[in-house]
């Protein structure tokens, strides 16, 4: 398309860039200017519009908007344009979930859309407008589109409702004094708590009192743990002093993994969060219950609702919010994309490996660049996005910088993993446990088998049978077993990668009840890049 000022008297089939009011005649964005409106435009003495000419491959932005939104929305969410936007909005009463890194990045795909949504884990009915979409000019190029679908199509919808199902709570008082002035000040944070999160349905079933000293303080955790409550909020009795406070030690201790031992705010440092057995452990700040601080609110709310947390998890700058909160009257007018590949039947997610040194190659080969200027690994990264795998997990060690770097405009889920020079199999183990729910399976791709793309990743999901509970399903070449290969869930902690040696072993024959086979006839898509010579070969294409 092209943008520019024209005259006046030669506008007629121009496509206007914005909305014009004459009088109380309103010419919309995007309308076509007709010999009519020329003559419109001379009554009122205007000489010149701002505007724009179709050209082959353009595409009007509401068009567009369909386009977008249908991969933003995710559970009981849909979307319309109203107006020059396109709102998204709630069919069903749930707890709005995104992640606001997705949502940064989203909005610097393209400087011409922007995404602004409401606060995450706000509770909103049907009918509720829970985002907004707008693109600025008239027309985008069914490029541009292309593009940004591109881009999120390597992991699930952006925005979803998750259930607003009942929690069950306890709550923590570790006494040092006993005296009225600590009861006091833990009765000001209880109904602190409870009036922040009035609109969640947690079933505060009982309280456990005990003693701030680090033989009682942890049995009382234990205590809390094994009551079987979902989430376990602590109240301190005086202000804590970070990763080394008496709660903090003993979390260390008597928990799998303690995520947060500070927030870097004044006044929030002493806040903790931590799990065992799936259940969430919240230790409030001390002055929790002094202000409205709705970024405290925030973490707890992320914390109860995740279904995955890590320590990246609450790492995140603060999304575009919407202002106000509004409600869409017409929802029989939403439309709600199904979400789903036609023909599709088993929803796998992909697990790219990348992490790894490449020391028989002797360079860093995963980053090494092919003619086309992509490193190695970015054709993994890319064939799976490509393909009916969602979501795409990114596993990254060795030189994660400069390879984050390439997937920053990526919509696609990057975990570092710190103990990448213990092998492959540490890098397994974070994809799969990572990997969402929802998912029937995981496609386990090595980074180094560049020549594999979106076909090959298909034909290995059509295999899967997605009713069948155990299920391992890889490549053969002429009878040989050859990665990638897809994982049922229900045997994730078997999952590993078939060995390059296997045309000489016996290879996964625990497994032969149920593995599946799928036939591929050129031996050059299953290339692994493993030593000097096959780097250069492939500097080289």
């Amino acid at each position: 398309m092209i943008y520019k000022e024209y005259n006046v008297s030669q506008s007629a089939g121009i496509i206007l860039g914005s909305t014009l009011r004459l009088g109380e005649k309103v010419f919309p964005k995007g309308h076509t200017v007709t010999a009519e409106d020329v003559l419109i435009f001379k009554m009122y003495d205007l000489h010149f519009i701002y505007g724009a000419e179709y050209q082959d491959g353009d595409v009007e932005y509401k068009t567009a908007y369909g386009q977008i939104a249908a991969l933003l929305c995710g559970h009981d969410l849909g979307y319309v344009t109203e107006g020059e936007y396109c709102l998204i909005t709630a069919t069903a009463e749930g707890i709005l979930f995104y992640d606001y890194s997705r949502i940064n990045k989203f909005n610097s795909f393209n400087s011409n859309i922007i995404l602004n949504v409401l606060k995450p884990f706000t509770f909103v009915k049907p009918g509720e407008v829970i985002a907004k979409l707008e693109i600025l000019p008239p027309l985008l190029s069914q490029k541009e589109i292309d593009d940004i679908l591109f881009r999120l199509s390597g992991n699930s919808a952006m925005l979803s409702l998750v259930d607003n199902h009942q929690y069950r709570a306890v709550c923590l008082y570790p006494y040092l004094l006993g005296d009225d002035v600590e009861r006091k000040h833990f009765t000001s944070q209880t109904i602190r708590l409870l009036k922040d999160l009035s609109d969640l349905n947690l079933q505060f079933s009982n309280e456990i009192n005990g003693s701030y000293n680090l033989d009682n303080l942890s049995n009382s955790f234990y205590q809390a743990i094994n009551s079987g409550a979902d989430i376990i909020f602590t109240m301190l009795p005086l202000k804590g002093y970070g990763a080394n406070d008496i709660a903090a030690q003993v979390l260390r201790t008597v928990t799998d993994d303690v995520f947060i031992c500070s927030i870097p705010q004044i006044g929030l440092g002493d806040m903790i969060v931590a799990e065992k057995s799936g259940r969430r452990i919240i230790v409030l700040p001390y002055d929790y219950d002094q202000g409205n601080d709705k970024f405290i609110d925030g973490i707890i709310r992320q914390t109860v609702f995740s279904e995955h947390l890590t320590p990246a998890s609450f790492t995140h700058l603060t999304a575009p919010e919407l202002p106000i909160r509004q409600t869409f009257e017409h929802i029989d007018k939403v439309i709600a994309p199904t979400g789903k590949v036609s023909g599709v039947k088993a929803k796998i997610g992909a697990v790219i490996l990348a992490a790894g040194q490449g020391r028989r190659s002797g360079v860093s080969k995963l980053l090494v660049e092919g003619q086309d200027g992509l490193p190695m690994f970015m054709h993994a990264v890319n064939a799976a996005i490509a393909s009916h795998a969602k979501p795409v997990f990114v596993i990254t060690g060795h030189r994660h910088e400069e390879m984050e770097e390439w997937l920053e405009k990526l919509d696609v889920n990057v975990i570092y993993n710190p103990s990448f020079e213990s092998g492959i199999k540490t890098s397994i183990r974070l994809g799969l446990k990572a990997m969402t729910s929802s998912c029937d399976g995981a496609l386990l791709l090595p980074a180094d088998m560049p020549n594999i793309g979106a076909a090959e990743i298909n034909k290995l999901i059509a295999k899967f049978d997605a009713s069948q509970d155990k299920q391992l399903v890889f490549f053969t070449h002429k009878g040989i077993k050859n990665n990638p290969l897809i994982w049922s869930k229900s045997l994730y902690d078997k999952a590993d990668l078939i060995p390059e040696n296997s045309e000489f072993r016996v290879v996964f024959a625990e497994h032969s009840d149920y593995a599946k086979a799928v036939e591929i006839k050129d031996a050059d898509k299953l290339l692994d890049i493993n030593f000097p010579n096959d780097v250069k070969e492939y500097a080289k294409r």
